[in-house]
């Protein structure tokens, strides 16, 4: 809805105010407004007795408020989040502060033993949107008018499930969800495995049949006939519910707020030339050792401070810092590192006359730093293409935070830490973009004043350094995270439009569970969550406040639905087919929801309504890339096999690099592989 415009301006938050209103929910009046001596379980949705905090997303925990663009806040309660081996439960605060469910959701639920042989798959999800469909999934527009989503139902694989009846039915969209939306799903007809139908649980037997008798489940009656009225406009019979119930997603207000707030008011606090740099060390390859690359530069560049640090234990995280009215405030300044590349090519063109250089971004990978500019393949490019290379890390999720993090998992609390300091990092990669492309001239003189003679001599140059910039020509490129966080960049970027993501995807809550990468992580969480319906809700619960950050609640922002003040984006989206790390199915939503990313011809496989787009193709698209790895398996596991990971194998590609520098220089996606997948070389 907020895409559309209208009253949820996304430049401001939820405010503290707010936060404390639902705060006191959690130890007073539920969000229905019941109180603890009457509901017998406050912090809990008795409609679903598997665990306190399921049916997950439940409007349950959703309390009036309104002040704020949806209407709601959520009120989540202490006494029913999960706890560690310590007895900690997850303090909701953080989560409390936000005006409905993220959009990254999956709605789970506990239906012991089901049989999900008939259910619609990952691989399969004909027949979802079919009128007797077992799950329905509506999404509810202001005026009333429902319709059916498109989803696929999996159940959960945590390695500890001793018995059937421990495993989550979660099911999720195949598209990506709206902000500030009403959604409703509904169960009806689902079996266990030996055949038998699930009855209604206690609590929703009453709303269902109108037989309500405890006072505190009177309350929720209004709420659970619109559901009904809901269903039965949709033709699903009252009578023939197992389970049903709504939830409504948060705001783009809520969702975006703080990162625009944070964006316009640091770089506004820069002006119009970005950060100031420091050059702190330059390295110069002679050409005999390295073909490429002249000099390389490290330093630092000066950006607003939006964190301000919090104990983890033994730890520091960051969180955001925040004024009166809640919104994220400037809290001194921050020298952020930098790296910076220039290839022999840039002292070649400044020797025949100072041809004008590109602009290239890169964003490093998982837990990374920007040193990772200086891959091989990335080298390479920046030689052939003529452009200066930058980076910065990606603060909140590069290898500072590694320590941080992992001691964040032993207690989910303080899982804002890494969303909110991720508002730090992006920034800092939105406030170099500006900085480079308006200071280079400066940025030459300060590399200039560094060289040695011996320096200059290694290089060719003869006389100052120069660098003379086509300001048009500034691009973004990242692998991995890089691709990933990639898509959130560009579309806050309000200069860059164009950008190549190596590898991406969205949504950490899916992509988690599929990546090789989580497994230590996960290893950790394990030894503190020790309820395997615990570590399913809590991925979840996570994606709430990660949705912040996360891509999967800005791809509608890139060209559909641009922020206020930002031009439109166009993506190359590159995969690897049977990726250990990075989901291709994520991908896939990303091109089915109708933001304009295509998937283009040759992709390996045919997807459920998703037709392929024919080469060439001006705009965003998503190429697979084959290395001859099999598709995943469907579940909520890493791939594995043979081959190897295929992972790191796309952006070192004659055929993918020839592919993205077309797109960067043109805006047309070109076939590079002879109208065929593209497949190993021969």
């Amino acid at each position: 809805l907020s895409a559309c415009g209208g009253d949820d301006d996304p430049g401001t938050v939820a405010t503290d105010t707010f936060a404390s209103d639902a705060n006191a929910a959690t130890d007073g009046a539920s969000a229905d407004g019941t109180s603890e001596t009457t509901d017998p379980t406050p912090g809990c949705d008795p409609i679903d007795p598997g665990h306190c905090l399921l049916p997950f997303p439940s409007n349950k925990f959703l309390a009036p408020n309104p002040k704020t663009p949806t209407g709601f806040q959520l009120a989540l309660r202490q006494s029913g989040m999960p706890a560690n081996t310590e007895g900690v439960r997850v303090d909701p605060k953080a989560w409390n502060r936000m005006d409905g469910y993220g959009i990254g959701w999956a709605a789970l639920a506990l239906f012991p033993d089901v049989d999900v042989s008939t259910l619609p798959s990952e691989l399969t999800p004909t027949g979802c949107l079919a009128d007797d469909a077992s799950i329905v999934l509506l999404e509810v527009d202001k005026q009333g008018k429902a319709t059916r989503v498109p989803y696929f139902a999996e159940l959960d694989d945590d390695i500890d499930v001793q018995d059937p009846s421990e495993r989550v039915l979660m099911v999720r969209p195949l598209v990506i969800p709206r902000e500030a939306t009403r959604y409703v799903i509904a169960f009806r007809g689902l079996k266990n495995s030996k055949g038998v139908a699930f009855p209604p649980s206690k609590a929703f037997a009453q709303l269902r049949d109108g037989s309500i008798s405890e006072p505190w489940l009177l309350k929720r009656k209004a709420t659970f006939d619109a559901v009904f009225e809901t269903l039965k406009t949709a033709g699903v019979k009252r009578a023939d519910l197992q389970l049903a119930w709504d939830w409504t997603t948060s705001s783009s207000k809520a969702l975006h707020g703080d990162m625009l707030h944070i964006r316009d008011t640091g770089l506004e606090i820069l002006g119009a030339k970005g950060p100031e740099f420091t050059v702190k060390k330059v390295t110069a390859y002679p050409a005999k050792k390295e073909a490429n690359i002249a000099l390389a530069v490290t330093g630092t560049f000066r950006v607003p401070n939006f964190v301000k640090p919090t104990p983890i234990d033994d730890e520091t995280g960051y969180r955001l810092v925040r004024d009166d009215a809640g919104l994220p405030k400037q809290d001194g300044w921050r020298d952020a590192p930098f790296w910076l590349m220039i290839p022999r090519a840039a002292l070649q063109d400044q020797a025949n006359g100072g041809a004008v250089q590109g602009l290239m971004q890169y964003g490093h990978g998982l837990l990374g730093t920007g040193s990772q500019l200086g891959a091989g393949h990335t080298r390479g490019f920046l030689q052939a293409d003529h452009r200066i290379g930058f980076a910065a890390n990606w603060t909140g999720m590069s290898h500072d935070e590694i320590p941080a993090i992992s001691q964040m998992v032993f207690d989910f609390s303080d899982f804002a830490i890494i969303p909110e300091h991720l508002h730090q990092g992006m920034f800092e990669q939105l406030a170099i973009a500006r900085g480079v492309r308006e200071r280079m001239g400066e940025l030459a003189q300060a590399i200039d004043a560094k060289l040695t003679a011996a320096q200059r001599k290694q290089v060719g140059l003869t006389g100052p350094l120069k660098i003379t910039l086509n300001k048009a020509r500034q691009h973004y490129t990242g692998d991995s995270q890089g691709g990933i966080y990639g898509a959130t960049y560009v579309a806050l970027s309000q200069e860059v439009t164009r950008a190549a993501l190596g590898v991406p995807g969205q949504n950490y809550s899916v992509l988690l569970r599929r990546s090789v990468d989580f497994v230590p992580f996960f290893l950790l969480m394990r030894s503190r969550y020790q309820g395997v319906i615990d570590r399913a809700l809590l991925l979840q619960v996570g994606q709430v406040l990660w949705d912040q950050v996360d891509p999967v609640s800005y791809y509608r922002h890139m060209s559909e639905a641009p922020f206020a003040n930002t031009p439109k984006h166009h993506v190359l989206l590159a995969q690897a087919k049977g990726d250990f790390q990075v989901a291709p199915l994520t991908n896939e939503i990303t091109a089915r929801s109708g933001f304009g990313i295509k998937l283009m011809a040759h992709y390996g496989k045919p997807l459920w309504q998703l037709p392929p787009q024919s080469y060439p193709h001006v705009g965003s698209g998503l190429v697979s890339w084959d290395y001859g790895n099999a598709w995943a398996k469907p579940g909520p596991n890493p791939p594995y096999d043979s081959i190897g990971d295929p992972h790191g194998k796309p952006r070192k590609d004659p055929r993918f690099i020839k592919q993205f520098r077309h797109f960067l220089a043109t805006g047309e996606i070109i076939d590079p592989c002879g109208g065929n997948p593209c497949a190993p070389a021969k």
